[in-house]
């Protein structure tokens, strides 16, 4: 049985990495009073690294996700603050030899929303449309929270869940750098999570915290269009189960590149495609993300 917890564990890893996006411009400023509506498609393929202790091989894993997120931009003590709102739903296709046998798990329902606030308290005026283009460029400095809400559907008999049956928050602080048409974005989260005590039954995980790391380098090609270069490092979240230490861990570090156009001041596209860099153990997947947003 605990051999069979290690597996479920690293797949609550696989779970939340999914979570730690290439969010570049995340504390951009922008002009409060606008509600933004946004579809995404992100299609993901590839392996999942195991310990070599585990008697798990050729772990293989694919998900199509279709997401929509509500955004509304207002003011907050003189300053722009957004709160955001992600409806994600999920279907994938995952593989594995488990103790010599292959075995396989298709997949498809509503997965974890997640709710962000972000604050600008450094360089980010609040400005109605009209104000805004007068705005110059400056250094801005942000900090926000996000809630991963545990709604998604999850079968505590099952070893490959769509929902983690937990809650946890994501605070993090920001920084935006712009130098004539470039633009360097730095951020710094924390993943603090609640026990689950559903695995497999009646057990209980635990996890300590992941930190992450972004670095984003923005090169705005234009009015209507920017491109960007990004790296997300992530490491930490020792596992335990019933209190024991399970030994599973994660450095990783992602890579990619996000591109944005704006066809018009109420229609926009974004493509981000990032794959593994290094990955010890957990997530290494290559995944592609479409979005569309329309502003009201």
């Amino acid at each position: 049985m605990r051999l069979v917890c290690s597996w479920v564990l690293i797949l609550f890893i696989h779970s939340y990495a999914q979570g730690q996006d290439l969010e570049p411009r995340s504390y951009l400023n922008v002009p409060v009073d606008q509600t933004f509506f946004t579809g995404l498609y992100i299609y993901s393929d590839g392996d999942v690294y195991t310990a070599s202790s585990l008697p798990i091989s050729d772990f293989r894993l694919q998900t199509t996700t279709w997401a929509g997120q509500f955004t509304r931009t207002f003011e907050l003590d003189n300053k722009m603050a957004k709160f955001d709102a992600m409806f994600v739903q999920s279907c994938g296709d995952g593989s594995a030899t488990f103790q010599g046998e292959f075995t396989t798990r298709k997949f498809c329902g509503l997965a974890d929303s997640k709710l962000k606030f972000s604050y600008n308290f450094a360089g980010s005026p609040a400005l109605t449309a009209e104000d805004f283009r007068k705005y110059q460029k400056t250094t801005i400095y942000g900090a926000s929270i996000q809630v991963n809400v545990p709604n998604g559907h999850y079968e505590k008999d099952k070893l490959l869940n769509i929902g983690s049956n937990r809650w946890y928050i994501k605070p993090e602080i920001g920084a935006t750098i712009p130098f004539e048409n470039w633009e360097i974005d730095l951020a710094a989260s924390l993943f603090i999570f609640e026990d689950n005590d559903e695995l497999l039954g009646n057990q209980t995980l635990s996890q300590d915290n992941v930190y992450n790391l972004q670095f984003h380098l923005v090169y705005d090609l234009g009015p209507a269009h920017w491109l960007a270069l990004a790296l997300n490092y992530f490491g930490g979240g020792d596992t335990f189960v019933d209190g024991e230490p399970s030994g599973l861990k994660e450095t990783n570090m992602r890579g990619g590149i996000a591109y944005r156009y704006s066809f018009n001041p109420h229609h926009s596209v974004k493509v981000i495609v990032n794959t593994g860099l290094t990955t010890r153990l957990g997530n290494d997947s290559d995944a592609i993300t479409l979005a569309w947003t329309y502003r009201l």
